[in-house]
């Protein structure tokens, strides 16, 4: 890796084994862990760290040429900085696989255990970042994976409990294996990552300890099905990296064989510069890792320690030596193999009398227990303040419509929004709202005391389906790709957004479908709005609303999607109000631009109202990465409506990942034939103020008509 490639990621995330742990395993009562000397010997300050290396690591020296920083810390080291949050951590556990047995034999983390670090470190770093910033750190950095040593040589060759399962078909056990790192990795693209760099299983065979326990004895030579084995593995394992990356969008996997090139240096040491490579560095040339090497390790410190000492001491030392020595002349390799069955008998028994007590957890809670009781809810809080200096000649009812049309809200609001994760793929989402905005403002809930302004459920049933149910506050953003929609990314106004305003509007209640593959994404929903409210006196009762769009990404990241809405409204002889019966839930009359979308259609004062006519929208929408961290979009939407106006907007601007952004929108109205067109321009700049406050300072300038408005505007965000 060169980086004179230019390459840009802004922290790197290490999953995996004993080749990328830096000390995860510390706290852990297990034999996969080497916190004590020699190991370290050669890292900084001679000290152990946890590292399965006399120095660094694998994602150690990645992260350096990288230019992030100089070492990449585990996650769990209970002196984690703040600061390393924002440029990675090390969550690999030494003795882990993709196969849950080998984190079992090794009493380690799973990668299952590594995953839910993970989401635990997303939850901290969006703390600490602001949600904005995060997301961006997640999505553009990249993530190491190495793992499968442990499964094709324990899990496998070492155990008689998959050999068993698998009628010694070791293909179907490398299916097995592809098949959890081929879940793995999408699990880790559904969290935001995008970049993944892959390693592929070593030359197992020429491994010493492979050579020790599979019984060569003294003789240094690779043993060939192992080495059979990796290759198998690793030809499956590039084949389904190449489908992954037909398949996840804006996805890059790249798969990275260390076979070749250690088997090289194993064969050629020479040419490396290298001239023992059959044995570890402090081992003692029989088997280099575990129980063995732990007790080679006390003998080493005891010698260390009695230099210097009598003549006495150094017989004492001496006789001690010659007795191991003595001891391992016994047929050291049949004592070894001894040792290691009764530890895996011991190891396999304790499996067995977990699998019961997981058993009966798991009937009771299925018999007593409710979907919440293993839930972690996530609170994120929200808010926003709008101030503006208006500039115009004159105050009237026309410069007041413009400031109206323009979607400039001066005033402050309250989000706080309630997560909470069901059944592991499912989310429910409650959202409170408090505002003191002016009313008019494109899906904003105004001049409310804090209420529930939306009641969100998400089933996930598959991969590619999925049902979304909102008894409250539905918009039609919430069907399809869930977006970030802070106010960094809306501009100074609601116009200046990189989505058109049919998607923020409030429609009541809603159920909606979503359909999805690799490159295209389709949801279908159906909303009411106005239940519970009596009929407005332009005879309007409710408002049935059809929403659907289709959601493309097409090469090089350029995302193109269609929305349509089409509304009903229905209309009664005679005034109605629903009785006590029903639910009369006031903070659902949220329906103003609903009202705005219809006026057009409502027939004169003194005619039949039940001559209203449906209307609708159409919008579409185009965006894209036109460099690293700057985005560019732009949508069109027109109404179905007497005036047909069509509203449009072109959005540029930084991701805000550093601490200085911008942005710069033009937007337009047009009304047709007798409607006043309106333009608006708007640059701002975004300052970060600590991690979680934002200052946005800018200017707006609205032509509407004969009104000229420029504005001063300051956007405060305080995320919480």
């Amino acid at each position: 890796m060169n980086p004179s490639q230019n390459l840009s990621f802004p922290a790197l995330f290490s999953f995996g084994d004993s080749i990328v742990d830096t000390g995860n395993n510390n706290n852990l009562k297990t034999t996969a862990k080497c916190n004590f000397p020699p190991y370290g010997r050669d890292f900084m300050g001679g000290k152990p760290t946890g590292r399965f290396s006399n120095g660094k690591t694998p994602p150690d020296l990645i992260v350096e040429t990288l230019g992030i920083k100089e070492i990449l810390p585990a996650y769990l080291d209970p002196n984690l900085q703040i600061k390393d949050l924002y440029t990675g951590v090390n969550f690999a556990s030494g003795g882990s696989g993709f196969d849950p047995l080998s984190s079992e034999i090794a009493m380690a983390y799973s990668l299952s255990d590594q995953i839910d670090f993970f989401k635990d470190y997303i939850v901290k770093l969006r703390d600490n970042a602001g949600e904005e910033r995060a997301n961006s750190i997640i999505s553009r950095s990249l993530y190491l994976v190495a793992e499968s040593a442990n499964d094709i040589e324990t899990s496998y060759f070492n155990t008689n409990i998959r050999r068993l399962q698998y009628h010694d078909d070791y293909p179907s056990y490398v299916s097995f294996l592809v098949t959890q790192a081929s879940n793995f990795f999408k699990e880790l693209y559904g969290l935001g990552a995008r970049n993944f760099l892959i390693l592929s299983a070593p030359p197992l065979g020429c491994l010493p300890t492979t050579i020790t326990v599979a019984g060569r004895g003294s003789r240094k030579e690779c043993i060939e099905k192992y080495n059979q084995a990796a290759q198998l593995f690793n030809t499956k394992l590039s084949a389904e990296i190449d489908s992954l990356n037909n398949n996840l969008p804006q996805s890059r996997l790249i798969y990275v064989d260390i076979y070749y090139s250690l088997l090289d240096i194993i064969q050629n040491p020479n040419k490396y510069g290298f001239e023992i490579v059959d044995r570890g560095c402090c081992g003692t040339g029989t088997i280099e890792v575990t129980l063995t090497f732990v007790e080679m390790d006390a003998v080493t410190s005891v010698v260390e320690k009695l230099k210097g000492f009598g003549q006495s001491s150094q017989n004492f030392v001496n006789g001690l030596l010659n007795r191991r020595e003595n001891s391992y002349s016994r047929n050291p390799i049949e004592i070894l193999k001894r040792l290691q069955r009764e530890a895996f008998s011991d190891q396999m028994k304790l499996r067995d009398r977990q699998d019961k007590v997981e058993r009966m957890l798991s009937f009771y809670r299925t018999s007593k227990g409710s979907p919440f009781q293993e839930a972690g809810t996530h609170i994120r809080g929200e808010v926003d303040a709008l101030g503006a200096i208006l500039l115009t000649g004159d105050i009237d009812e026309q410069h007041l419509e413009a400031l109206d049309r323009a979607g400039i809200r001066t005033g402050i609001d309250a989000r706080f929004a309630f997560e909470t994760t069901l059944r592991q793929n499912d989310t429910l989402v409650a959202e409170l709202v408090a505002s003191e905005k002016g009313n008019g403002n494109l899906g904003d809930i105004s001049g409310s005391p804090l209420s529930l302004a939306k009641l969100f459920y998400a089933a996930n049933f598959t991969d590619w389906f999925s049902a979304i149910a909102i008894p409250v506050g539905a918009q039609c953003r919430d069907f399809g790709i869930p977006t970030d929609y802070t106010p960094q990314r809306k501009g100074l106004s609601s116009i200046s957004s990189l989505e058109p305003p049919l998607l923020n509007q409030h429609n009541g209640t809603a159920i909606g479908l979503t359909v999805k593959n690799s490159n295209v994404v389709a949801s279908l929903a159906q909303s009411v709005s106005g239940l519970g409210t009596p009929m407005g006196s332009d005879g309007i009762a409710q408002l049935f609303s059809t929403f659907g769009q289709v959601i493309c990404q097409l090469p090089k990241g350029v995302k193109l999607s269609l929305f349509g809405l089409h509304q009903v409204p229905k209309s009664l002889h005679h005034r109605v109000s629903f009785g006590s019966i029903a639910i009369p839930v006031g903070f659902l009359k949220q329906h103003e631009a609903s009202e705005r979308m219809i006026e057009a259609t409502a027939p004169p004062l003194g005619t039949n109202t039940l001559d209203i006519f449906s209307t609708g929208s159409i919008a579409l929408k185009l965006e894209s990465e036109i460099v690293e961290g700057t985005k560019i979009g732009g949508w069109i939407e027109m109404k179905n409506s007497h005036s047909k106006p069509v509203r449009w907007a072109v959005t540029m601007y930084d991701s805000f990942e550093d601490e200085v952004g911008w942005g710069v929108s033009l937007s337009g109205l047009s009304e047709g034939f007798k409607g006043r067109d309106q333009y608006q321009l708007e640059s701002f700049a975004d300052l970060s103020l600590g991690k979680r406050f934002k200052l946005k300072p800018g200017v707006a300038y609205v032509v509407d008509g004969n009104a000229k408005i420029l504005a001063l505007i300051l956007r405060c965000n305080w995320s919480l």
